[in-house]
């Protein structure tokens, strides 16, 4: 079965753990073929990721958790140039995004902040053709959404934050396709669990409870990736 160029964009914490457990699947392929804007990173890794513009906290900006992960790792970090609420994200050199052999297989988002351009999810669904199963047509799967909720509950940006702050005694993830709805598309898994006081303590504690629940559903997630 076909392995798998993935790029995972993300800007927190819970994007690294992501990466991290991305990193050590066999699911994924030794290398991607994608434009970096860190000359220090190489392409060695599986995993490219992808990150909102670093913090702005004194000069020079602070990087965020996803940036500096890439650093150590040495996994290819592109950062986008420009980010505006009327204004469509640029990043990534998005017509990078295609589909073939030595390019981008699917993206995943985790905790991306922004969202993923419409043109670029054309790019990978294109001149696609379905396949029959039975009496009903199955597609591949392109881009993913790991969300940090049991949706619809908590749907929008910053659910574990939302969910931290109002106190929630359970703990849900939702793995979707990527739709220009926000939230919305077909799901392909979820999983949740009752939340353990520790893992309350901050949003950092929240975003490793959120990560451990993802990594279960993954390999099974990258299994259906691949066969679609």
């Amino acid at each position: 079965m076909a392995r798998l160029n993935v790029l995972l964009l993300g800007s927190d914490s819970f994007s690294v753990y992501i990466a991290n457990t991305l990193s050590k699947f066999s699911h994924v392929i030794s290398s991607v073929t994608i434009t970096t804007l860190t000359p220090e990173c190489t392409l060695a890794k599986s995993v490219a990721a992808a990150t909102n513009p670093d913090t702005q906290q004194g000069q020079p900006p602070s990087p965020s958790p996803t940036t500096c992960s890439s650093l150590s790792n040495r996994t290819p970090s592109i950062c986008p140039v420009e980010i505006s609420p009327d204004v469509p994200i640029r990043t990534i050199e998005w017509q990078q995004v295609k589909r073939g052999e030595g390019s981008i297989d699917v993206l995943i988002a985790a905790s991306f902040g922004a969202k993923i351009p419409s043109s670029a999810i054309r790019r990978l669904t294109s001149q696609i053709e379905c396949k029959k199963v039975g009496e009903s047509e199955t597609r591949p799967i392109r881009a993913i959404n790991l969300h940090g909720s049991w949706l619809p509950f908590a749907s929008g940006p910053a659910p574990l934050h939302a969910q931290l702050q109002g106190g929630s005694e359970w703990l849900g993830v939702t793995v979707h396709e990527v739709s220009p709805k926000l939230d919305r598309g077909r799901v392909l898994a979820r999983a949740g669990v009752p939340v353990e006081p520790a893992d309350a303590a901050g949003l950092g504690t929240m975003q490793a409870a959120a990560a451990r629940l993802t990594n279960t559903m993954l390999p099974r997630v990258l299994s259906l990736i691949q066969s679609s």
